[in-house]
């Protein structure tokens, strides 16, 4: 690196101009130096506070070499199970169970394991009864394979070949059914007998689920089940969301032509024929689903209940005015 005094020697040699071009690059090499030094004396004296790393009971990859989901860690089976034992909505002995990063991931393993068994000639169809959950069209069409396609609402669905129904409603939140030719259900794809091409599929997409996750799920599922949050989680949710659905259906009474329906964390508003509440809404500054992502026609919205409390009030005080201009 050239210093300050290698550049008044490099002056008296040289022609003015080119002497004060290399004087300037040197002097800021030289400002450079100083820079870092300067950094690395302060990091030299910097006191540094260690941050505990998550112990991992178990560092081998295969955690649990015979069982089909290898990569789940023991502790978060157990949690999995004690947690449906405490709500007692599944039945969880006797059960294999499969851990993803997250819901559109094992969707599409879902849907991957009943269909790559029957090699189609052309991809099965792939539906839902209306209102169903917006990622379904978009997860079953995203991939574009050749095993499996979204085929659109159940109700509309009026094709002799097979199809696996993708079955939701409030108490089941997913559910998988394959049906053949005919009228009526032939016969159900049990999970339990494919569960080999899921985990395949969770393999060969991500080799598994990273050990952090897991472990970040054993502590929240671990609080639940045994009660120790600062108050009874479920019933704080009923509670909240309740008051919400309420404060949503004391917003719109009055306005004509508007119906409100909820699942657990959306409602469903909806306004009269002809009008695209999505659009309507998009100009009060207010996202929402529009009713064709979920089946449904466009006078239908799903709008989200689940934010913080400021963010939920200042929507409950937005809607009633659109409503009333559209009422006009």
């Amino acid at each position: 690196m050239v210093g300050t005094e290698a550049a008044v020697v490099i002056e008296s040699s040289v022609p003015s101009d080119v002497a004060a071009s290399v004087a300037a690059v040197a002097m800021a090499a030289a400002t450079e130096v100083e820079v870092i030094k300067t950094t690395e004396s302060k990091l030299t004296n910097l006191k540094i506070q260690t941050v505990p790393i998550l112990d991992f009971d178990n560092p081998k990859l295969l955690l649990q070499p015979q069982e089909f989901c290898w990569y789940m860690l023991p502790k978060l089976e157990q949690e999995i199970k004690n947690l449906h034992n405490w709500v007692g909505n599944a039945v969880v002995e006797g059960r294999h169970f499969v851990v993803g990063n997250g819901s559109s991931q094992l969707i599409q393993a879902a849907l991957y394991a009943p269909a790559k068994p029957l090699d189609p000639p052309s991809p099965i169809s792939v539906v839902s009864a209306a209102p169903f959950y917006s990622c379904y069209p978009q997860i079953a069409s995203y991939m574009r394979s050749r095993l499996f396609e979204w085929g659109g609402d159940a109700y509309a669905y009026n094709d002799d070949k097979a199809y696996i129904e993708m079955v939701t409603s409030r108490t089941i939140l997913m559910d998988m059914q394959g049906r053949g030719s005919g009228k009526g259900p032939k016969n159900t794809l049990v999970f339990m007998a494919l569960n080999a091409i899921v985990y395949m599929f969770m393999e060969i997409s991500t080799i598994g689920v990273s050990k952090e996750a897991q472990l970040r799920a054993i502590t929240i599922l671990s609080m639940i089940s045994t009660n120790s949050c600062p108050s009874n989680f479920f019933e704080f949710g009923r509670s909240v969301m309740a008051e919400r659905w309420k404060k949503l259906r004391e917003a719109l009474q009055g306005t004509v032509n508007t119906a409100t329906s909820h699942t657990t964390t959306t409602n469903a508003i909806q306004a009269q024929e002809g009008v695209n509440l999505e659009e309507v809404t998009k100009e009060e500054k207010i996202r929402v689903r529009a009713g064709g992502t979920f089946g449904c026609p466009n006078n239908y919205a799903r709008i989200s209940m689940l934010g913080r409390d400021k963010d939920v009030d200042l929507l409950l005080k937005r809607l009633p005015s659109i409503f009333k201009r559209l009422a006009l």
